[in-house]
């Protein structure tokens, strides 16, 4: 096929009929055009009137091109060692490249592994720092709601520990995940957080959701006031299609 050359000015080409340019780049950067031409390259230049917001760290590409990471911060109060989070992915929200999409597991990650319950899995923390999770894999549904509890104090030896636990609506039951020590930290409760986040940098265009609820600290307080944000590409302006409720 011979190569061509389209020149598009303005937002013409939206009205003409018979004409129409609709079509999304996959991530080969290869596209159908109408389903009737082949695009094996395209570029692209772009003049507005307004300011052009585009993530040009090139450095982060990776970070910037799989999507916010949204945080939601909870404000705790101080000494406290339980806390109580329930999380729901609605129906149709576990898109590819969440952790939802394809192997389920409900993950616990610090520091080194002091114990763990049965069917879960312990290993180092993959190409993020330094420490160990520990995973279950549990094949959850999306549109359920799943409870999680995680414990934080000190063991009087220079360390904190970190157990958690989760309930499945299915089971009915708590499960133990594993107890997580962290040497030479005295904490509680800190920097207490929930957040999403996607793993392919070709899906950050996907959108997700995810529903956090009813948490509750130790003292059976009812945790209101709250703080959301994004993580550094976002803080940064890196990315700017975060959106918390």
């Amino acid at each position: 096929m011979t190569a061509r050359n389209v020149a598009l000015a303005g937002n013409a080409f939206l009205t003409t009929p018979g004409f129409e340019v609709g079509t999304v780049i996959n991530e080969h950067g290869l596209a159908s055009w109408n389903n009737r031409i082949s695009v094996s390259s395209f570029n692209m230049s772009v003049t507005t009137s307004s300011a052009l917001v585009f993530a040009n760290d090139v450095t982060n590409f990776y970070w910037s091109r799989r999507g916010p990471s949204v945080h939601m911060n909870f404000t705790v109060p101080s000494n406290m060692e339980y806390f109580y989070n329930e999380v729901t992915v609605p129906v149709g929200q576990d898109t590819v490249g969440s952790p939802a999409s394809r192997l389920r597991k409900t993950l616990a990650g610090s520091c080194s592994p002091s114990g763990k319950g049965a069917g879960v899995v312990d290993n180092a923390f993959g190409n993020e720092g330094t420490g160990g999770q520990a995973y279950l894999v549990f094949n959850w549904i999306a549109g359920n709601t799943y409870r999680f509890i995680t414990r934080i104090r000190p063991d009087g030896q220079g360390s904190t520990l970190y157990p958690a636990w989760f309930f499945a609506p299915e089971s009915k039951v708590w499960r133990y995940i594993a107890t997580l020590k962290r040497p030479s930290t005295t904490t509680h409760q800190a920097g207490v957080r929930s957040f999403l986040e996607n793993f392919i940098d070709t899906k950050g265009f996907t959108g997700r959701r995810v529903l956090f609820g009813n948490q509750w600290a130790r003292n059976l307080s009812e945790l209101q006031p709250f703080c959301s944000g994004a993580a550094v590409d976002g803080r940064r302006g890196q990315l700017a299609d975060s959106v918390k409720h």
